[in-house]
């Protein structure tokens, strides 16, 4: 493929009759590429025909016979009667001729860098990162640190500096630099969260039924896109979630201190409801776990640093009488129901 300055060289060719076949078939399939490069085709095409338009002929490869042809149109184009004053004779042409070459090329450059630009902003593509396994790091060009959890995937805008936008897949931790001219874009499935400066947790994998933000600082405003007037305002040591399908936007009775557990490599358990327990341990451990029926009233008590499955597992057996078996990759739970 050729470089976009190329490009242009190869307008020119074509517009002086000076291409072969098969570089006609390249300038064809560049123009039918995208709306901006046949605007740009376009643009140099008027600009030509002001000079007597354009007529393809024979193949040929040298950029200066293209040149050399339009000053020959240049040429023929003038006065055929001398003018009166010999000075003008003698000097006039050339100056006329090389003016208006020049004038003709400042003009298709300036055209074609301002399509090319505007053009290359629109298909840049966004950079991106990928987290497969474990937690990855990451340092935005305005000083924003994020932290990927396993399977995410983070994309930004390449003129993020100006315009702060991201887009999640999976679950990731923010600490957004503050600016209050620039207010940073998250979107993830179908929920926007915007801030200006703060620290915040956001999940969203494909495929599950919610989306869940939990913020640790500042305060961040959540939309949905199903319900584009309604805004939720979520300030620190608050949690919400978007119900995917109904789009419905509700804030969460109570905290979940296990939130950001993938991140802070801890485990908090304070009288915390069993299935709630369990359920923390499936996305700490990207585990399945199903558990008995009736064992919704038994609570919890502990603190696990640097987490380890097997050691939990058998805390929970031993404390809270529980049988738990590994059926094919599927932890299955079951015990006696507490009163």
């Amino acid at each position: 493929m050729l470089q976009e300055a190329e490009y242009l060289d190869l307008i020119t060719r074509f517009l002086s009759g000076h291409t072969t076949d098969e570089e006609a078939r390249v300038l064809q399939d560049w123009k039918d590429s995208s709306p901006a490069h046949a605007r740009l085709f376009e643009s140099y095409a008027q600009t030509w025909a002001l000079f007597d338009g354009y007529q393809p002929t024979t193949p040929a490869t040298d950029v200066s016979h293209a040149w050399a042809t339009l000053e020959q149109r240049i040429t023929a184009a003038e006065p055929a009667t001398p003018p009166l004053r010999p000075s003008i004779r003698r000097f006039a042409p050339r100056i006329v001729r090389f003016s208006a070459v020049a004038a003709i090329l400042l003009l298709l450059t300036a055209l074609g860098m301002h399509f090319w630009l505007r053009d290359h902003r629109v298909s840049q593509p966004w950079h991106e990162a990928v987290c497969q396994t474990g937690t990855r790091t990451i340092t935005l060009p305005d000083g924003s640190t994020v932290w990927l959890n396993t399977g995410s995937r983070l994309s930004w805008n390449p003129a993020f500096r100006t315009h702060r936008q991201v887009i999640l897949e999976g679950e990731a931790f923010f600490e957004v630099t503050p600016d209050k001219a620039h207010p940073f874009t998250i979107e993830s499935g179908s929920l926007r969260t915007t801030v200006l400066g703060t620290s915040f947790n956001i999940r969203a994998f494909p495929g599950e039924k919610t989306v869940e933000v939990s913020v640790v600082t500042g305060t961040v405003r959540l939309t949905a896109s199903g319900q584009p007037n309604h805004t939720l305002r979520l300030p620190a040591g608050h949690q919400a979630r978007l119900l995917a399908d109904s789009q419905i936007l509700e804030p969460l009775p109570h905290a979940n201190p296990n939130t950001v557990a993938w991140k802070e490599a801890r485990l908090t358990f304070d009288g915390t409801p069993l299935p709630e327990l369990l359920s923390d341990l499936e996305r700490y451990f990207h585990i399945d776990i199903q558990v008995q029926d009736g064992l919704e009233r038994c609570t919890f008590y502990g603190d696990f640093e640097q987490p380890d499955l097997q050691q939990i597992l058998q805390v929970l057996q031993l404390a809270m009488g529980l049988e738990i078996e590994n059926d094919h990759g599927v932890y299955l739970v079951s015990g006696t129901p507490c009163p």
